[in-house]
């Protein structure tokens, strides 16, 4: 293994100043892999002379460009890269396989096409984007309990915290499902959960429908039932890998935002150690390099992160800080370490690598330009918030019908709340 990484790399940049010959590289991924005890108790000599007697197999002919603009050029980056790949074949499925799975068991995690109006109210174009659909999954129990990703849930809430504005008046949790983060929240009068799947609201109202501060909302992100600034802070984690239009939704979440207004988000990213490792060893067609979004996988998008910061920052939501997440996710490390440990230097990794996330989850804090006290004038009712996905005329404003009853004041559309949710899905 060590030996075919090794001759991957020396080849790459044969000329290159420093170089390495194959047995060199591939002690130093030992010693990598296998820590100081192998460099104290055994010579380089005696290494070398292990490792000999396997074969590589790396091909016989490997070819040998030199690094095209933009890639890293450090042969221990790349090095590292390709030792990343080699240790961190996980045996917990990848999303990708975790849909394919649950929607042959559990009818969940389907494609889906959904009609999408792209422009203003009065415009009748219209384009058909897939969605990822979690009705009636069991996404809670088969990715977050039955697989061991405590480390992962750790990391990402000591992320959220550090990005976190610590208040405000009201928050909404893009994709929030079950509500897995309800509990980071607590500096906020409302804190709206929003999410395309009915049944995991269901059972986020199970575990936070007692608190009067959470609201429950069904609807889709590219038509978004709130009004124009209507959020103080943004939060959507886990989402935007699963959005054929990364773009159009990063502009619904624009005009939801009030001036002043924070968003976090967290997406997929691009550039990470195991997707360079698999590059620089063939095993991937797609350059992590480029700028434009992939999909690796049906519904499954991984980012560069100089495609978000772009992107954003057309839409006057400038970056002022961003980290990388879940820098350990390793089998062998989560089950050697306690999860607090691992997310604790997850953050210390994240703030040196600031700039060059490799991680394959990356966090990132925006401020949408201009200055206002908050939300609070929008007042708590839903009413006083929520607006017609329909017709999209959020000044005629939505009417009490009742106690559990809303109407659009232009279109007559009604919306209704249902067992603690309001469904903003249905017709639209």
């Amino acid at each position: 293994m060590f030996r075919s990484a090794a001759a991957i790399i020396a080849n790459r940049y044969p000329d290159r100043p420093g170089s390495r010959s194959v047995d060199t590289v591939s002690v130093s991924l030992m010693r990598l892999r296998y820590g100081r005890l192998l460099a104290s108790s055994l010579p380089a000599q005696a290494v070398v002379r292990a490792i000999s007697r396997t074969p590589s197999r790396a091909p016989a002919s490997v070819r040998k460009p030199t690094a095209p603009a933009g890639e890293p050029t450090l042969v221990y980056w790349e090095m590292f890269a390709v030792f990343f790949f080699y240790t961190n074949r996980a045996p917990s499925p990848p999303m990708s396989s975790y849909v394919r799975r649950v929607s042959r068991k559990f009818g969940s995690g389907k494609v889906m096409r959904a009609v999408v109006q792209s422009g203003q109210a009065a415009s009748k174009v219209s384009e058909s984007i897939r969605v990822m659909d979690y009705e009636n999954s069991a996404y809670r129990t088969e990715f977050w309990e039955k697989v061991d990703r405590r480390y992962e849930d750790v990391a990402e809430r000591a992320a959220l915290r550090a990005l976190l504005p610590p208040q405000g008046f009201r928050l909404v949790d893009i994709g929030g499902g079950f509500g897995r983060l309800g509990a980071e929240y607590a500096g906020y009068r409302q804190v709206v959960f929003f999410d395309y799947s009915r049944t995991m609201l269901a059972q986020a109202v199970e575990r936070w429908g007692h608190d009067p501060r959470f609201v429950f909302v069904n609807g889709d992100v590219y038509r978004p039932p709130f009004r124009p600034g209507a959020m103080d802070t943004v939060v959507m984690i886990r989402v935007i890998h699963h959005l054929e239009r990364a773009e159009l939704a990063l502009e619904r979440i624009a005009g939801m935002l009030r001036p002043g207004g924070s968003t976090i988000l967290e997406f997929a990213n691009k550039r990470n150690l195991k997707a360079v490792g698999r590059h620089l060893l063939g095993r991937q067609s797609w350059s992590p390099h480029a700028r434009e979004p992939v999909e690796f996988a049906e519904m499954n998008f991984n980012f560069h992160p100089e495609w978000i910061r772009e992107r954003m920052r057309r839409l006057d939501l400038g970056i002022d800080r961003a980290m990388g997440v879940s820098h350990f996710r390793l089998p062998l490390l989560k089950q050697l370490f306690p999860p607090q440990w691992l997310a604790g230097l997850d953050l210390v990794a994240g703030s040196l690598t600031v700039g060059r996330e490799v991680a394959p989850s990356v966090f990132v804090h925006s401020r949408r330009q201009g200055n206002r006290a908050g939300t609070g004038e929008f007042g708590a009712a839903p009413a006083d918030w929520l607006a017609c996905p329909v017709c999209k005329t959020a000044s005629a404003g939505l009417g009490v019908q009742g106690e559990d009853a809303l109407a659009c004041r232009a279109c007559a559309a009604e919306y209704r709340c249902i067992d603690g949710i309001w469904d903003f899905k249905t017709g639209i």
